[in-house]
């Protein structure tokens, strides 16, 4: 027990005060930590390398022996799962050896990566179904694989990055699809919407797919590139929310997968660039009034699928006598309904209106009224979502050539 009375008072006992300043202590740590790392990443980025693995190297050491001498505390689970993103950083720094193609990079990077990986679930008893790698509703993981490839696309767009490989032939193809996917896919997801989000849910609880987001986008300060970041924001987002609704990463892990095969085995091959460079020339800062078009078409659509399944215009609509004397749609319109009592007519137009697509998708007319609602709410979002994204979208490289430190899953 954490308290006990006395005397007919509450007193506290001192172990409960204990854990609760050790619960604080943990939480402000790892905030200091993430803010460690971003510094670290921006020192990498503007000053040199040297630093900047210095840095990574010092913050691995304090977040392991934090670990270690605060054996109290609650929550300090998160602090040896956090040390993985430094040592990913660190590692990527100091393995590659230029003798070697760059692709065999990320194997020098992955393999002790996932060693660690595993020896950190091994020490805080994870199991492999508490991290996510459980076969759970594939139609879902498939739905979420499948959106790696739009997103591929604008991270792309985003960086312009260089190829992978110099030539397009079937080994050259096959060895580097097969790295991306296990070294960079299966490696990153399984740490940060693996094991970082699920012990960080402990900590933070719903906040956790926030922080694991933003330090999943302080890794790639690196790109000098503040669209290409908070392109990578929000995908660390959609994925940690995928992982925390399904239950599952194995879709995040293949949408990951072909986000990078995409950025770096296919569209830098392809003209698109071209396509998009020649319509920033056509429309310059239009782009904002074409996302505020997408999102009006997108609600435009909503409504004219609303008014679909609403039997097409009011006068398709039967007319009908309900029991409790609210007369129809079409009685209204025709004038024959009272209407010295506004807040009852509005109430009849509405019932009327929704009766019919609620009595076709077997629901209540609360039901259809939400989904309407929830409709017209991510219509909005998805059209500020363009604005935003192509306001922060770079001028194409006129030598076309893009950066190669950065890119997702190539650190």
């Amino acid at each position: 027990m954490g308290s006990e009375k006395a005397a007919g008072y509450m007193v506290e006992q001192p172990h409960a005060q204990n854990n609760t300043v050790l619960f604080g202590a943990t939480v402000a740590a790892t905030l200091v930590y993430i803010a460690a790392i971003t510094a670290a990443e921006a020192i990498g980025a503007f000053v040199g390398i040297v630093p900047s693995a210095a840095g990574h190297a010092l913050l691995i050491v304090l977040m392991l022996s934090q670990y270690v001498l605060m054996s109290r505390a609650p929550d300090r689970r998160v602090l040896p799962v956090h040390a993985l993103a430094p040592l990913l950083r660190l590692l990527s720094l100091t393995m590659p050896i230029r003798q070697a193609p760059q692709v065999y990079w990320l194997v020098m990077i992955g393999v002790p990566l996932l060693v660690a990986a595993w020896l950190t679930a091994r020490l805080l008893g994870l199991s492999w179904q508490q991290v996510g790698l459980r076969p759970r509703s594939w139609w879902a993981q498939l739905a979420i694989a499948l959106s790696g490839l739009p997103l591929s696309l604008v991270a792309f767009l985003a960086l312009r990055p260089a190829p992978l490989m110099a030539d397009l032939d079937w080994w050259s193809v096959a060895s580097a699809v097969t790295i991306l996917m296990i070294f960079t896919g299966f490696a990153e997801e399984l740490i940060f919407r693996g094991l970082l989000q699920h012990v960080a849910e402990e900590v933070f609880g719903r906040k956790a797919m926030l922080y694991t987001s933003v330090l999943f986008a302080a890794l790639y300060l690196g790109s000098l590139s503040p669209s290409y970041i908070l392109v990578i924001g929000l995908i660390g987002l959609w994925f940690a929310w995928c992982a925390h609704r399904t239950g599952s990463i194995w879709g995040v892990i293949l949408a990951h997968s072909l986000i990078n095969v995409g950025m770096v085995c296919v569209w830098p091959f392809t003209s698109i660039w071209r396509i998009y460079e020649a319509a920033l020339r056509t429309a310059g800062l239009a782009g904002l009034a074409l996302g505020l078009l997408g999102a009006i078409g997108t609600g435009v659509v909503i409504l004219s699928v609303r008014r679909r399944a609403a039997g097409g215009s009011p006068a398709a609509i039967a007319p009908v006598q309900r029991e409790d004397g609210v007369q129809s749609r079409e009685a209204i319109d025709a004038g024959q309904a009272p209407v010295d009592e506004p807040a009852k007519l509005h109430d009849a137009i509405v019932r009327c209106s929704l009766s019919e697509p609620a009595r076709r998708l077997g629901v209540s007319q609360s039901t259809v009224r939400r989904r309407i609602k929830a409709g017209r709410l991510a219509a909005e979002r998805a059209g500020a979502g363009w604005i935003v994204l192509l306001s922060v979208m770079p001028a194409p490289d006129p030598d076309g050539a893009g950066a190669t430190r950065g890119t997702l899953g190539i650190h």
